[in-house]
């Protein structure tokens, strides 16, 4: 006697068949529907006279319709959406919070930018944002360099700053600050020259900084307390760069870990790079806002 295993196939065909024909209805009669594009390749930033340059360094934008978020997206940018007609569209900027790629956020001290745009549906709306700061907060300290510097060395630094006219990046005005390291120049530190800065505990502060670099130097702060100065170690470590670099550093968390502060001042640091014959750290647009 031969015993034969059962086969389930033909059950399993008829029930697929019947299966297929219940949802070919709500399944094939199905129109996408078209979708309208945004598009955004360039950006603007508008300052007035007392928030320093307009020099920025925006990477991503945050997208809300009708304040509806829609994503985020890094620039140049061109992205579906489910809209058509009329629409209020608002637009943040996002940065690299302390250079870090992995860091990317909204900059809170970027106000949105509003517009009103008619959105056809497959065709592309480009938009080109004009950024400005929130009204509001408070600019603790701009630098540009133009009519001289509040920063001098320390008593420890073997040399100093030179104001030089540099003519690679006109939005940042006529001079910048320039630091040479050599082998008989190689340590420096320059502070705000006993400027003291009132950093709220419990505020978003910032620093703003551009700067080109084939050496690499610190940033960091001196607070004073009823005990007197103390430097605080170094916050951030800023290496080579090609070309000019602007920065986004969050002071928030520092601030915040240190509540005997009365006040601060502001410092860079940096001994000439192993292998360097002539170290050069050129400093620009520096600003120190908090809300």
């Amino acid at each position: 006697m031969i015993i034969t295993k059962p086969t389930y196939l033909p059950i399993i065909i008829l029930i697929a068949a019947i299966l297929c024909g219940l949802i070919s209805c709500n399944t094939f009669d199905y129109k996408a529907e078209i979708p309208s594009y945004i598009e955004i390749n360039a950006i603007t930033h508008t300052t007035n006279s007392l928030q320093g340059s307009p020099h920025h360094n925006i990477k991503d934008v945050w997208v809300y319709v009708d304040d509806n978020a829609i994503g985020t997206y890094e620039l140049p940018a061109k992205f579906p959406v489910l809209y058509g007609g009329s629409h209020e569209i608002k637009i943040r900027a996002g940065i690299k919070t302390d250079g870090f790629n992995t860091v990317r956020n909204e900059y809170q001290f970027y106000d949105f930018y509003t517009t009103t745009e008619k959105l056809i549906r497959g065709l592309s709306t480009e938009i080109i944002p004009d950024i400005k700061y929130f009204t509001g907060i408070t600019f603790e300290m701009t630098e540009d360099f133009e009519i001289g510097s509040i920063f001098q060395p320390a008593s420890a630094s073997d040399t100093g700053i030179i104001l030089k006219a540099m003519d690679t990046l006109s939005v940042l005005g006529d001079q910048s600050a320039v630091i040479y390291l050599d082998g008989d120049h190689s340590y420096f530190e320059i502070a705000t020259n006993n400027e003291q800065y009132t950093l709220p505990y419990g505020s978003r502060v910032f620093l703003e900084l551009t700067y080109a670099c084939n050496n690499s130097f610190s940033v960091g702060l001196l607070k004073n307390t009823f005990n007197g100065s103390k430097k605080i170690n170094t916050y951030i470590t800023l290496y080579p760069t090609e070309g000019w670099n602007k920065i986004y550093i969050n002071y928030t968390d520092y601030i915040k870990s240190h509540s005997d502060a009365l006040s601060y001042e502001l410092y860079f640091s940096g001994n000439k790079d192993a292998g360097n014959t002539l170290g050069a750290i050129t400093l620009d647009n520096i600003k120190l806002i908090h809300d």
